[in-house]
Order: structure tokens, then sequence, then C-alpha cells
């Protein structure tokens, strides 16, 4: 469904939201909010399925597990600085999002990415549909650049929203110290507000009809964006998210690039997505069957070098054990015939990935010098036993 809320009546709207948010934040006591108990936090999974038992709807299982993190988890900037630093033997915390929930739910302790996806994966397991969004922040005006940020996109009761648990926990202070100060200013930002504080590194999911570039934010020229045409971004959304994984990487790079990349963050994030591409390719080649094709032809090399093989051991043991003029003719014709067959449908294949591409060229010049010798051969094979006869 397209909206057409422009920037500047955003901002009227946002200000006011803005106030009525924070009324109704304030009004959201403890007892407003369903509470989890202890046998429902023994893994995501679990967490997730009993959210979708005993929460009447979508907002109030959100709510909940919202809530719950910003009273439980607490921020572990040690976790920060492994993502941060540089130095041998440092390591990234989390190997995926399942990895990172998983540890954060165990230790109650997390950097961005482990608040965001605890709640991705819980928010999974309930059937709640929800984004995972990278990207950078403002705080008090000035762009935070020292590291990314992550955080949760939702439509909840037909309006986007942006969920931040991390901000939404508590505070870390200028001596790298955290401080439980849980709020709900962080749960449920409309769009227009979230964009001045939370920019993703793909511009569709600022979920605003007329996307805003990260130059615009930074100039506070963000009326600009009113004088290009709106954009459909939920079907957008939508079709994104039924995309390949190359074609997904290839479309975040061409939005980030049409609307600025201005900030190293921003670079980092260009650089992570480039050198993903080769997995992308191989895993779209996989998707196709191209792959397996391949290797299937692959298989069919390595059996007729085997065979022919064989066919020289026949040879050079003088043509033990016997066989008839004809066995031996028909013998030959099969390894011919099979070397342009394999050769025919290795043409037939295309591939994303330039590396299965480049080896599927070196396995046609292989294939056409073996075919090349056993054409040779039987002719060879031919004379002698013509002559023979």
């Amino acid at each position: 469904m397209k909206t057409t809320t422009s920037i500047v009546l955003a901002l009227i709207i946002s200000i006011a939201s803005l106030g009525q948010s924070a009324q109704k934040n304030t009004a959201l006591t403890d007892s407003s909010v369903i509470k989890i108990p202890d046998i429902a936090l023994e893994t995501p999974e679990v967490l997730g399925h009993w959210l979708k038992k005993n929460t009447p709807n979508h907002y109030e299982a959100v709510k909940a597990l919202y809530y719950w993190m910003g009273d439980h988890i607490f921020y572990d900037v040690r976790l920060l600085r492994m993502v941060m630093s540089t130095e041998p033997g440092k390591h990234h915390p989390y190997k995926d999002t399942v990895d990172a929930a998983i540890k954060t739910l165990s230790s109650r302790g997390a950097n961005c990415q482990g608040y965001t996806s605890l709640f991705f994966e819980v928010c999974r397991y309930a059937d709640i549909p929800v984004d995972f969004i990278s990207g950078y922040t403002y705080k008090h005006g000035q762009v935070d650049l020292d590291a990314s940020h992550a955080w949760i996109g939702i439509k909840l009761n037909g309006h986007w929203g942006i969920i931040d648990p991390t901000w939404g926990a508590g505070t870390v202070d200028d001596k790298s110290r955290f401080a439980f100060n849980f709020n709900w200013r962080n749960f449920m930002i409309p769009p227009e507000t979230a964009i001045f504080t939370h920019v993703p590194f793909d511009p569709i999911y600022q979920y605003l009809d007329h996307p805003i570039k990260p130059a615009e934010i930074r100039d506070q020229t963000t009326t600009e964006a009113l004088k290009r045409p709106a954009v459909n971004f939920e079907d957008t959304l939508a079709a994104v998210k039924k995309e390949a994984m190359l074609t997904q990487i290839q479309g975040r790079l061409r939005r980030m690039q049409e609307l600025g990349v201005i900030n190293p963050l921003q670079e980092a994030e260009v650089k992570v997505l480039t050198s993903n591409i080769p997995a992308a390719n191989y895993a779209t080649d996989k998707a196709s069957g191209a792959e397996s094709r391949y290797r299937a032809l692959i298989d069919r090399y390595n059996k007729l070098v085997h065979d022919s093989n064989d066919f020289s051991s026949f040879m050079s043991k003088g043509m033990k054990p016997a066989k008839t003029n004809k066995e031996i003719i028909d013998w030959m014709d099969r390894l011919c015939k099979e070397g342009p067959d394999i050769i025919t449908a290795l043409n037939g294949l295309t591939f994303q990935s330039p590396e299965i591409t480049q080896n599927c060229q070196h396995l046609i010049s292989s294939v056409q010098s073996l075919s090349a010798r056993l054409q040779d051969t039987r002719k060879q094979v031919t004379d002698y036993l013509n002559k023979k006869a």
C-alpha cells in the first residue's frame, strides 16, 4: 500500500507524535505489559513460541519483549571493543544473528547486534515479521561515526515503526560504564522521526515515501527530498524479500550509491556488501541448478579420462583380452562421442560466478584436448585394424 506523506507534513506530525508517544509511554506502567516468566527464557525459540501462545496480538508480544530486554539485557562494552578492535586475535563476538541471539539470552549481555539479533530471532519464532536494520546514528544532532548500529523495523497495527532495544535499555557514560535506564522512547518511533537519529545503510528501510539523502540529513536540508518523485517503499520491500541473495546485494549497493555514500561507515558497508558478491554468485548458481549440472559434467569428464585410460591399457597389452574389430571400433566411437557431448553441455551453462565461469572454460579446454587425442587414436586403431584385416 502506498502512502503520500510529505516530509514537511511528516515533520509536523513527528512533533505531535513525539508528544503523544511520550504521553502514552508515561502512562504505560509495568502492569500494562505482559510479564515473561523464567520458564520461557530457555532459548530464543522457546521465548518466541511462548509469546505467540500467551499474547493476544503482535503489538502486545513485541511490547512484552521490548520491556523484558530493557530490564534484563545489559550493554556489554567489551563486545563493542571486540568489533572495533584491529588487534590480531580479536574476533567478532557473533557468527550470525542466531548465534548472537543465543549468546545474548544466555549471558544477558550484548552489543547492539546482540540486542537486535535476539529481538529479531524471537520475533521470527513468534511469526512476527520484522526487519533487521543496520546503519549509523545521530546523537544530539551529531553523527556518531565510532561504530555502526543495528535496530528493528516493524509494521504494527498498520503503522511502520523503529524499535531500538539497545537504546531502550539504558546508557553508556563517558567512562564506558553502562547503566540501566529503561525507556519507551525507542519503542515504535515513527519513521519520519527516526530518520533524524537512525539512518539505515539501505534507504529502503527509512520507510519513507520520499527517501532522504544522507547529505540532506547531515546538512539539515531534508525538505529537498520532496522535490524527488515518491517511491512505493512497501512494494519495493515486498519484492526485495523475494529476491535472490545476489540481487538483494546489487539492489542495496545501487540504492546506497543513488542517495550518496558520504561517511566511513557507509564506505565500510559498501566494502562488506561487495565482498559478499562472490558468495552470492555461488548461491545463485547453486539455486539455479547450474552449479550441480557443472559438477555432473566434471564427473562425466573424469569418467571419460578413466575409460580412455582403460582403452590405452587394452592397447598396450596387445589388445587383450581379445575383442572383435567391431567391439574395438564401437568402444572408440563411444569415447569419441562423449567428449563433444560434454563440451556442448558445458557451453550451454551460464554462471553468475566468475570463478566457476573461468573453471568451466578450463574444463572445456581439457575436454577438447582429450577429444582430439581420442580422435587421433581412433584413426590409428582403425588404420591398424583395416591393414590387419
